[in-house]
């Protein structure tokens, strides 16, 4: 399941994943992320993940299209989790796309929305 917050003040989307991340989820969650591109410009991603359950594989692949279409809208994306596995991937993705990319613990959760903020 994903659902948003929208912070204006930092134009950032904070996206909470709790269980599997499914494709209708998804759909409306880049229809309201591409609703924040045209109100606001390029924006920032805050994902916090709270309990990560998998995702369905065309969830996947949307997410795979909506990144592709929109790197140029995206200025920073912070991950939240406590799964090392997906800090390192993160960690791994940001010197590769072109959007700051950074992990966080669960515990630092107020530093990553401070960080998405700067």
């Amino acid at each position: 399941m994903l659902t948003y917050i929208d912070r204006p003040e930092s134009k950032t989307v904070e996206l909470i994943v709790n269980g599997k991340v499914l494709k209708d989820d998804y759909i409306k969650t880049a229809e309201h992320l591409q609703e924040k591109i045209g109100e606001w410009g390029r924006i920032n991603i805050l994902e916090h993940i709270q309990n990560y359950d998998g995702f369905e594989i065309s969830a996947f692949w949307k997410n795979m299209k909506f990144a592709a279409e929109h790197l140029k809208d995206i200025a920073k994306c912070a991950v939240v989790a406590d799964e090392a596995w997906i800090r390192g991937l993160t960690d791994a993705a940001d010197p590769v796309v072109p959007i700051e990319v950074k992990a966080f613990p669960r515990e630092q959760l107020p530093l990553a929305r401070e960080w998405v903020r700067q």
